[in-house]
């Protein structure tokens, strides 16, 4: 298990910011961002989340990807081989630009930059009461807690189930000692 002052900083957006660009500069994969140069964990982790959409979602349904990075639920919803309607929301500009660049928004597939606090004043949609299916958080708890407390982590979360009918988190590897855990909350 890590020591806790090294999953700190792992967990703070100046260290994922500084890393993506790093990763990106060098001219890294994508998955070097998240895992350095295991693929075999990139890999892992990304089956294991396609496995546990799978278990839930279905085609044609709507999707939130909150806290979306690069767009790399992507991934694993092709893996699962769903058709759904999908929305990246992120509040970093950067990953925002890195993410449409890998995937072209289309009808079916849109990012923002938004604040998951407050969904509605900081997209341009105007999100109501359970308009998607679905929303995925995959290592966005942490972050969240280190860089702003607890209190914010509540009233994202909060605001996702607003506008959610169905929420699941996920925990990867790096922050839960080699297991992809997860929850599902309605």
């Amino acid at each position: 298990m890590a020591d806790p002052i090294e999953k700190r900083e792992t967990e703070s957006t100046a260290f994922w910011r500084e890393r993506v660009f790093r990763t990106i500069a060098r001219g890294g994969m994508l998955h070097q961002i998240i895992f350095d140069d295991s693929y075999d964990l990139w890999q892992y982790a990304q089956g294991e989340t396609a496995g546990i959409i799978k278990r839930y979602i279905t085609g044609h349904q709507k999707v939130l990807d909150a806290g979306c990075g690069y767009g790399a639920l992507n991934c694993c919803l092709q893996e699962a081989q769903l058709d759904v309607d999908y929305t990246g929301i992120d509040i970093s500009p950067d990953l925002i630009e890195l993410a449409r660049y890998r995937y072209p928004e289309s009808d079916k597939r849109r990012f923002y930059v938004g604040d998951l606090k407050d969904l509605f004043r900081s997209t341009k949609e105007r999100y109501v009461y359970g308009y998607f299916d679905w929303a995925v958080v995959r290592s966005v708890e942490g972050m969240i807690k280190h860089d702003y407390g607890d209190g914010r982590w509540a009233e994202m979360l909060k605001e996702i189930k607003r506008v959610s009918k169905h929420v699941i988190l996920i925990s990867y590897p790096e922050t839960v000692g080699g297991e992809v855990v997860y929850e599902v909350a309605q």
